[in-house]
């Protein structure tokens, strides 16, 4: 700045001395060598003009058209700047004693291009800073210049730092007032930023410190679109500034492409205010305790600090915010409203945007009234957020969650090929139904208590994550119920039909009628299996869900349960085996036909599996008739080894006595050396015929091979 008012005092003092000799002592055809070469030795590049100036004496001014300012070495631009007309008045009397004093300083259509790059040695270099040799005393004080009133008009400016992406300013009318180096400057203006329409207000309280030391008291006030800042404070030195600071980002979105930055698809990132005292620089500013903030629906207050040196914007903090509703950042898929009678939808293919999470990198300590999850809503709670690359963290150091509270964390890696997201958490006296809901669609399920679950899945979209879930989930609830079907109901018709059976012979279409007719009735609406407690150990590989353990406890009843549940085929199979008593007290009997459940989401069916209840049945059935006939069966022995051996025995006495009793009048052999072979041999004959007797009944031989021979009756 003090670089620029020493050459803005040359160019003046030239202009009066060529306004005071030039009609006098020089020729108006060599005025323009010596206003070029004089202004070219002064700003240290070369500056030109087209053809020779107009001058007068009374009042004294000078009118230069088509001044060029050359641009400095190494930089594209044609030139630094261009004037289509400059028109300066001066006032005669002020200079005799030092002041320069003008009258008017207009500028019309000026084009200014403005540059800026990195330096070998680190620091960077400006086109705009002029390689003119400092004063002999660079302490001694500037000279007094009062500019007046400056008005420039339909000015161009553009800025190129080095990075790809330049910006031009348009349409620029702007009007500066600067009575001396001693009094306020004041500047506003307005003018077309990328096409969007600007305006500015400024006040430099100190243009003399500003001028020597890089250092002033001022006051800005700008605005670009529905965007809107104001500030007041200190500048200091390496543009450091501290102060107030009020930001209202209305259009954030045209803001972050007007720097550049490319705004995030969906929704979110609307608007940004923030509010309170600032400490920084051009590149870093820190918002102090207590400043307000404001990011589209997120309001809060806290400290806040905004870092543009990255390769992308960061902001660290603490926060208190009330709802924290993070659904535009990480979106779900969202799903039309879905009539229950509907079949269950298949899961979407359609992709599932993240790029929300490249936008920015944070750390952030929040306290939040409440947090918004795609799939889960927690209640007060205490997290940290962290977001570096397009991977976020969240750390749930406290939360209350429907009812009840826990911790965990959740992360969400965009940042790779593949999108990854993972879970781990552990609750406490949890509601499960909208638990349930919100995180599967599903609420046939009541009831509270424990939950832990660690899962992770990766991919695209919907049915990507549901392909890919893997982990464990536990949970112990309780004072619940399953909506939908009454599995005491199945249950303790299934017992009833097994005395029924038991009782009055065997019927199976009887039975078979009687209890579809009871599982119909038992999934009504309004059917529910109320219990006091549920155990439930899940495993998942692949989207598969594999029960590890699951028991339900009710009034009268126990059931263990086993099976899978197919997330990406939609299906599932699971076998519940019931304990059941008819009343309080009573010892509970185990049903032979288990429960199945299988199916599809969208019709499951729910019903016992009569097979194995009327093999059961039947064979009790049986058994009693064998034991009327005087035919006994043994603990694990088939009703066909029963028949076997009842059959054996009554031909083994049609045959001559029992099998295995010694003969009438004869003492049975003690001590005796004959060869167990003869033995056998002798009786050969009768078992044979015993054999071919019970083959004949039962369709079948036992024993030998080859047919034998016909034995003679033994006396």
């Amino acid at each position: 700045m003090k670089k620029l008012l020493i050459v803005l005092g040359v160019l003046v003092g030239l202009v009066v001395l060529a306004v005071v000799l030039v009609p006098v002592f020089i020729p108006k055809d060599a005025l323009e060598a010596r206003i070029e070469a004089a202004a070219s030795e002064a700003v240290g590049r070369q500056v030109t003009i087209d053809g020779a100036p107009d001058i007068s004496v009374l009042p004294a001014a000078l009118t230069v058209r088509g001044l060029t300012v050359a641009n400095a070495e190494g930089f594209d631009a044609p030139y630094l700047l261009r004037v289509g007309e400059a028109d300066i008045g001066v006032r005669l009397l002020p200079l005799l004693s030092g002041r320069v004093e003008i009258t008017r300083f207009d500028l019309d259509a000026p084009d200014i291009n403005l540059q800026s790059r990195p330096a070998p040695d680190g620091t960077s270099e400006a086109n705009w800073v002029l390689a003119r040799e400092e004063p002999d005393d660079p302490d001694a004080p500037l000279p007094d210049v009062r500019l007046g009133t400056v008005n420039i008009t339909d000015a161009a400016i553009t800025y190129d730092g080095g990075t790809g992406r330049a910006y031009a300013m348009t349409d620029a009318d702007v009007v500066i007032r600067a009575p001396s180096l001693d009094e306020a400057l004041r500047a506003e203006g307005t003018m077309q930023l990328e096409g969007r329409p600007a305006r500015f207000e400024a006040t430099v309280t100190t243009p003399r410190s500003l001028a020597e030391r890089q250092v002033a008291d001022l006051a800005l006030s700008a605005s670009v679109g529905e965007n809107a800042l104001s500030a007041s404070g200190r500048l200091g030195e390496a543009m450091t500034f501290g102060g107030e600071l009020d930001v209202d980002a209305r259009d954030l979105r045209g803001l972050m492409a007007l720097s550049g930055a490319e705004a995030p698809e969906g929704p979110g990132f609307e608007r940004l205010a923030l509010a309170g005292t600032v400490t920084g620089s051009a590149e870093r500013v820190t918002f102090a305790e207590g400043t307000t903030l404001a990011f589209d629906e997120v309001e809060g207050t806290g400290n806040v600090t905004i870092d543009l040196t990255g390769e992308r914007p960061s902001v660290s903090g603490r926060l208190q915010t009330g709802l924290l509703d993070l659904r535009p950042y990480v979106p779900a898929e969202a799903a039309p409203e879905r009539d229950p009678d509907a079949p269950f939808p298949p899961w979407s293919e359609a992709p599932i945007d993240l790029s929300a999470l490249q936008a920015a990198d944070a750390d952030l300590s929040v306290s939040a009234g409440g947090i918004v999850l795609p799939t889960v809503t927690v209640g007060q709670s205490d997290a940290r957020l962290v977001l570096r690359n397009g991977r976020m963290a969240m750390s749930l150091e406290r939360m209350a969650l429907y009812g009840g509270s826990g911790a965990g964390e959740l992360t969400v890696d965009a940042g790779r090929d593949t999108p990854v997201i993972a879970a781990a958490f552990e609750l406490t006296g949890v509601g499960v139904q909208p638990l349930m809901a919100d995180v599967m669609e599903v609420d046939r399920l009541t009831g509270s208590g424990e939950v832990r679950l660690d899962v992770t899945t990766a991919g695209a979209s919907q049915a990507d994550f549901v392909r890919n879930l893997s982990g464990d989930v536990a949970a112990r609830l309780d004072d619940g119920a399953i909506a939908g079907v009454n599995l005491g109901k199945i249950a303790r018709a299934g017992l009833g039909a097994v005395d029924q059976l038991r009782e009055g012979g065997i019927n199976p279409a009887s039975v078979a009628a009687t209890l579809a007719s009871v599982t119909t009735e038992a999934r009504e609406p309004g059917a529910a299996t109320d219990f006091s407690e549920m155990l439930v150990d899940l495993s998942v590989e692949g989207g598969v869900v594999t029960t590890d353990a699951l028991e339900i406890t009710g009034p009268y009843y126990r059931v263990v349960g086993e099976g899978t549940v197919n997330l990406p085929g939609q299906t599932v199979r699971m076998t519940l085996t019931p304990q059941v008593s008819a009343a309080d007290g009573e010892p509970q009997r185990e049903l032979l036909a288990p429960i199945l459940v299988s199916g599809t989401f969208s019709d499951p069916e729910v019903g016992l599996d009569t097979a194995p209840l009327l093999r059961g049945v039947a064979g009790d059935q049986v058994r009693s008739l064998l034991g009327r006939a005087g035919i006994e069966t043994t603990e694990g022995a088939g009703v066909e080894d029963a028949l076997r051996e009842g059959a054996a025995q009554g031909l083994g006495r049609l045959l001559g006595g029992d099998r295995d009793a010694p003969a009438e009048g004869e003492a049975p052999a003690e001590g005796t050396d004959e060869d167990p072979g003869d033995e056998a041999e002798a009786a050969s004959p009768r078992d044979e015929l015993i054999e071919q007797g019970l083959g004949a009944i039962f369709g079948g031989r036992r024993g030998t091979e080859e047919p034998a021979e016909e034995a003679e009756p033994q006396e």
